[in-house]
């Protein structure tokens, strides 16, 4: 479908990435040669597929049937999973936008190969579908506690990391919400607590004053929260929702 006349076409295919021109439920209408040969097929094949076609189901959780503006990333690329037409994994990286062309709404993406971006990134996609990467996480989480000091500095107790939920500051003060119900109360910052907490792991720092177990979170995405198992909400930072709630739902992926 020519959506634009065949001057800007053209110069689409001179874009070293991807160019995507989608409908708002995911239809692909136009492509240029890059994108359909980096997911191995013709700009003819391409043409008749929606994006669900390329996203395996473990990561289908962001996928919509009808997007909006609010469901894209118009000022900056966001990392996903992908698969190519003979069925391998493809890490990508996509920016997407609405566009209007003759009175009608259109998604242009913008797609890039991210298979070596942020290799050293704990939190990339090649690091995230690692098994053993999450293995080794958990074990060196099971062998870690965290201490409870007192108003001088001194440590009046330990909290084996597992045991906790979520971790509430106020000023120099730490309140210790555990799996059991009990909650602990101690001083120090969450900035020096999270030194000793694997930063690609279980934990999340939501909030400026929260930091919370994602093994015991689920997310409320109406009201832009977590909910704790123990019932406890806990807000997210609201500027950066989008990439803690990518975080959040790559770590439950991989939990599984």
């Amino acid at each position: 479908m020519n959506i634009f006349d065949d001057d800007v076409l053209n110069t689409l295919n001179l874009c070293i990435d991807g160019v995507f021109i989608e409908n708002l439920n995911g239809d692909i209408l136009m492509c240029n040669a890059t994108g359909a040969e980096m997911f191995g097929y013709t700009v003819e094949e391409i043409t008749q597929l929606n994006i669900r076609d390329f996203v395996p189901p473990e990561e289908t959780y962001y996928l919509k049937d009808e997007y909006a503006a609010s469901d894209l990333y118009p000022t900056e690329y966001i990392r996903r999973v992908n698969i190519k037409k003979d069925g391998t994994p493809i890490f990508t990286e996509v920016n997407s936008k609405i566009i209007i062309s003759n009175g009608v709404e259109y998604i242009i993406a913008f797609v890039r190969n991210g298979a070596g971006i942020g290799r050293d990134d704990p939190r990339a996609p090649v690091a995230q579908m690692s098994t053993t990467f999450w293995q080794r996480i958990k074990e060196e989480e099971n062998q870690i506690v965290l201490p409870l000091y007192d108003s001088v500095g001194k440590v009046k107790s330990i909290i084996p990391l597992t045991a906790v939920e979520y971790i509430e500051s106020n000023l120099k003060k730490l309140r210790f919400c555990l799996t059991d119900g009990s909650i602990l109360e101690g001083y120090g910052t969450l900035n020096h607590l999270e030194e000793s907490i694997p930063s690609m792991g279980s934990f999340l720092r939501c909030y400026q004053s929260n930091l919370i177990n994602m093994q015991y979170a689920e997310l409320d995405e109406q009201h832009g929260i977590f909910i704790m198992q123990s019932g406890a909400r806990v807000p997210i930072r609201k500027r950066q929702y989008r990439q803690i709630k990518q975080v959040y739902y790559n770590y439950r992926i991989m939990m599984k």
